[in-house]
């Protein structure tokens, strides 16, 4: 027969409690592994009940166990908290305190380790004395071979502090060892006293309690959890119990006379053949041990079909998720009320595609069920809470003031909720002075860049807060005004949505986002009520520590209509639920199964095999009967497997094959790479661009008189589009502040230093006295750190004196620039001292030029600004500082203005060049005097144009030469016709280019080009 729903485990149990039962259902209590599990089962009640029926009790194990223990499970934050209290409480007693500043996150995982050995201890009844004492005893027998390096790395640096340890690595990790068992057998039985006391425990102490419980109070506890009218317990569709749950089912099975206890076991079967052995190889023996202990009935359908399977591969991450709507449409077609009967199910191993499975999904007319919780790590609101921590954690305490990280603070305030809370124009101020700052910034300074008073938006966001209770109030108050304006925009983008689909998927988004606001405040208000608990041991660095820890293992539940829709769950949500179809978006190795550590704790694994306890073995096979059991009551499975090669598909489709000699389908889906493509991009020169580019030459009869520069014709010869945005529209390029001393910024301080030293003489020749003076450590270097900072704390740090102290890594860059001033100093001092006469003429002049272009009859003007003039010689020398790496030599005289790669561009050698060429025409027409110029004499008939590349300087301080090269020939005179002519012609040649009405504006033929352009993203590349 057809497989179908009507063969569940879960519609088999209905079928045959109904007969079994009839009329006493309701005198019946189910024991079910899972909530949900139940909720099916109801379903399947319903389904088969001819008459009305009161319900049935039912419960869950874990349920069971907690009333049973009479005591109440812990949430995971007071169990943390807890333990790392007795953890700095026992440290301090035995005189080795926990640096908690310096190693704020070790406790915790150290708890995390510890909570996990302590669970299955108590979980597997192990007498917990007795094991602490054998791994104590251990290191004699095994010399510690049997602790995984991972282990060996988490005790050693736990218990780095430990000084007296003998040096061997060796023995060293035996003491570490010890040292270990010992604290851990300590904490245990402290731990336990203390969440006893507040009528607390977790799982395993539990589990452990009710199935050591006296039996007066067992059957107290029981009739409590109990509804007055149960007769009969039927516990079904356990796998993996632990020793001390199966205790408790037994004292169930055969202590109480008033209850009679049953078991019901599902059996898994997947093609005909399979043996026994073949099973317990996959999915181990736990349970037929527990049958075989239990006693009870197999479940299972009698005749079986094999599932038809499909692999669909495809190269992409997002791709698995946007192919699920189309294996979707297909399993519909093939059954089309299979959504509407409950038997079309999507199982997620990873949760973190999640959210782009529902993206992709948005288009489907059925509704959808998740019964899943989403990480709230991966939350927007989460993003933002780790932004204001880190604000917290990282601000200067001193008796000043607060400083407040720059970095930080400037994450928090462009976080997207950040900008829901403070308006943009109470963030201008703000804003323009973290322009001017690198690392910190006072808090008391933001508040006088506001002439009333700090915005209380701003105020509540950006204050330093000291004390952990305040700061706890803070942040609900935050999140309640996040929470409230996003209901406010929720309503505003309804009303303005253009249609329906927009507005209900504008209003998914926010309630999502509300949801996540909501969780991440009762997490809040969970650690502030622990930190009367926590006592004087939390240093605030913990609490934020504790904030990260536990926002990283939260996850926000779906809540919907479980029997309605097509079903989104996990793997471990599926458990005695049975579908038809099935799609598993995520199926290679290391998500199906999960990737997991060899060891959950400190226990080693061979001792944990000595003691029964679970393994990562065990996890294993309980992964893997989830997975067969799911796909073995199936009519039809799509897995979609990314077929990259650094990808490797699940281990389970293997087996499928091999051992289960199924046949699957195999699809391949090929993600075409072509329609990515971008098309170049081609600005027309329209009459509006020609107006502007008229600006730019004498004919413009407006009052805008625009000039061109070195550099943006440069730009134009790299990339005619970049010109266009950057100088037609107009386009601001966005500077992204960094941590590290701007290019630009480095220059304008060595630019002015370099100026003020050289300006008392000017018009003069320098001698080497001169040079002796201007080096002299002991009379000149205080004045020239004087010079250095003042303009340091000017163009880096806007401010107008000089700070009293400038510390860090300004530090390290004011060094540099020393540095490079001595270099220059030094070099020029050489001129003095090989018998050359050096005189300094002036320093950032501005000149002025015009060019021809008759073709097209205009004129254009071009204005620079010249860093240093010297005449040496008797020849005029044009100097230009360069901080970057421009290159001194070019072979071939395109590479100015016509070079076809980037790295073949000579930008420096074109910008000097041009300022040659305009200074001798100012002489040669005359005009120097008119312009004000009066240092610029009518005997400069020769130009000697001379970079000076500064990190050359001082990296070859003795051979350093900065005339320009052509080939291998030095150009010591830039009038000499073949230069000059040579040179005019290309700049010629540029501007026909760029001001001819038929040439448009085109991107660079060399894509490397791109890789740091302010615009890149304009154009997509």
């Amino acid at each position: 027969m057809m497989q179908s729903q009507e063969d569940s485990f879960l519609a088999l149990l209905a079928s045959r409690c109904i007969d079994k039962y009839g009329a006493e259902l309701h005198q019946c209590c189910f024991v079910f592994p899972s909530q949900r599990a139940g909720t099916f089962f109801r379903y399947e009640l319903s389904k088969r009940l001819n008459q009305p029926s009161f319900s049935p009790q039912i419960i869950t194990v874990a349920s069971l166990t907690e009333k049973l223990s009479g005591l109440k499970l812990a949430q995971r934050t007071q169990q943390v908290c807890l333990l790392y209290r007795e953890i700095v409480t026992l440290r301090e007693e035995l005189g080795f305190p926990i640096d908690e500043k310096s190693n704020p996150h070790l406790p915790f995982d150290h708890a995390e380790k510890l909570l996990s050995d302590f669970n299955d201890i108590d979980n597997y009844l192990v007498e917990p004395d007795e094991i602490f004492h054998n791994l104590k005893a251990l290191d004699d027998l095994t010399s510690l071979d049997y602790i995984s390096p991972e282990q060996r790395e988490a005790i050693e640096i736990f218990f780095g502090y430990l000084s007296q340890v003998n040096s061997d690595k060796k023995e060293r990790l035996e003491e570490l060892f010890s040292a270990m068992t010992t604290e851990m057998q300590l904490l245990y039985h402290r731990f336990r006293d203390t969440l006893e006391s507040l009528g607390l425990g977790y799982s395993g102490m539990l589990a452990r309690r009710a199935s050591e419980v006296n039996e007066e109070d067992f059957d107290k506890n029981l009739q409590k959890l109990l509804s007055p009218s149960v007769r009969h317990i039927i516990v079904a569709g356990l796998y993996h119990i632990s020793t001390a749950e199966r205790k408790i089912l037994k004292r169930l099975q055969y202590s109480h006379e008033r209850y009679t206890t049953s078991f019901y076991w599902e059996e898994v079967k997947l093609a005909n053949h399979t043996t026994p052995s073949d099973w317990d190889y996959l999915i181990g023996k736990t349970m037929q041990a527990s049958k075989q202990e239990l006693g009870g009935e197999w479940l299972s359908p009698q005749e079986r079909l094999d599932p038809k399977i499909d692999i669909v591969q495809i190269p992409s991450d997002i791709g698995r998720s946007k192919l699920v709507p189309t294996l979707l449409q297909e399993l519909i077609d093939d059954a089309p009320r299979a959504i509407e009967d409950l038997q079309c199910a999507i199982v997620l191993p990873e949760v973190n595609t999640l959210l782009p499975l529902l993206d992709a999904l948005q288009g489907i007319s059925h509704p959808i069920n998740i019964t899943m919780g989403y990480p709230l790590h991966l939350s927007s609101v989460a993003v933002w809470l780790h932004r204001y921590i880190e604000l917290q954690q990282f601000t200067r305490w001193s008796e000043k003031g607060e400083l407040l990280p720059l970095d930080a603070l400037e994450h928090l305030i462009k976080h997207p909720l950040s900008n829901l809370l403070v308006s943009s124009e109470e963030l201008s101020p703000l804003n323009e002075a973290l322009r001017y700052n690198y690392y910190y910034i006072d808090y008391q300074k933001i508040c006088a860049l506001y002439p009333q008073e700090l915005p209380e938006p701003l105020h509540l966001l950006i204050e330093p807060i000291s004390d952990k209770s305040a700061l706890i109030q803070r942040l609900i108050t935050l999140l309640d005004q996040l929470a409230s304006l996003l209901r406010d925009e929720d309503n505003t983008a309804e009303d303005e949505a253009d249609s329906k689909a927009e507005a209900d998927h504008v209003h998914y988004i926010r309630v999502l986002e509300i949801e996540f606001i909501k969780k991440l405040r009762d997490l809040v208000i969970q650690v502030g009520n622990l930190l009367p608990l926590m006592g004087d041991t939390a240093e605030r660095t913990i609490l934020y520590r504790l904030l990260f820890k536990l926002v990283g293992e939260e996850t926000l539940p779906f809540e919907g209509e479980p029997l309605e829709g097509l079903q989104i769950m996990g793997f471990l949500e599926s458990r005695l639920i049975n579908f038809d179809y099935l799609i598993i978006p995520e199926s290679n190795e290391g998500a199906l199964p999960h990737k997991r550590p060899i060891n959950r704790g400190y226990i080693p694994y061979n001792v944990r095999q000595g003691y029964n306890m679970p393994t990562y073995q065990s996890d294993d096979y309980t992964e893997a009967y989830y997975f067969y059991r799911l796909v073995s009551r199936a009519r039809r499975v799509f897995f979609i497997v990314d077929s990259r090669s650094e990808k490797e598909p699940s281990r389970f489709l293997a087996q499928l094959r091999y051992l289960f000699h199924l046949t699957p389908q195999e699809h391949t889906v090929k993600v075409s790479m072509l329609a990515t493509q971008t098309p170049k991009i081609t600005i027309p020169k329209d009459e509006a661009v020609m107006a502007i580019l008229r600006e730019y030459t004498t004919s413009n009869r407006d009052n805008v008189k625009k000039a061109l520069s070195a550099s943006s014709l440069s730009t134009y010869a790299l990339c005619p589009l970049q010109f266009y945005y950057k100088y037609i529209r107009q386009i601001p390029e966005v500077e992204e502040r960094t941590d590290l001393l701007s290019p630009g910024d480095f220059g304008t301080v060595i630019h002015n230093v370099m100026q003020e030293l050289y300006k008392p003489y000017e018009g003069k020749s320098l001698s080497s006295q001169d040079y002796e003076w201007l080096l002299d450590p002991h009379t000149s270097l205080p004045r020239i750190s004087a010079v250095v900072n003042s303009y340091y704390a000017q163009d880096v740090l806007h401010q107008k004196s000089t700070p009293n102290e400038i510390e860090g890594m300004h530090q390290m860059y004011i060094r540099m620039i020393m540095e490079e001033v001595y270099a220059v100093l030094k070099f020029d001092a050489q001129y003095t001292q090989g018998g050359h006469q050096l005189a300094y003429v002036a320093s950032e002049q501005r000149i002025d030029m015009i060019e021809s272009l008759p073709e097209l009859g205009i004129d254009v003007r071009f204005k620079g600004f010249i860093d240093r003039l010297d005449e040496v010689d008797g020849r005029l020398r044009i100097v230009d500082y360069k901080t970057g790496t421009d290159s001194q030599t070019f072979k071939d005289w395109s590479q100015l203005y016509f070079a076809q790669e980037k790295t073949q561009h000579r930008k420096a050698i074109a910008q000097i060049f041009l300022y040659s060429e305009a200074v001798l025409r100012l002489v040669e027409n005359g005009r120097a005097q008119q312009e004000g110029l009066k240092w610029l004499q009518p005997r400069y008939n020769q130009v000697q144009p001379s970079l000076y590349q500064l990190k050359g300087m001082c990296s070859n301080k003795e051979s350093y030469n900065p005339l320009i090269r052509l080939e291998q020939t030095e150009i010591e005179d830039y009038a000499t016709s073949e230069i000059r002519n040579s040179y005019c012609h290309e700049l010629h040649e540029v501007l026909l280019r760029l001001f001819s009405p038929d040439i448009p504006f085109t991107q660079a033929e060399d894509e490397d080009a791109c890789r740091y352009c302010a615009f890149k993203a304009i154009c997509a590349r």
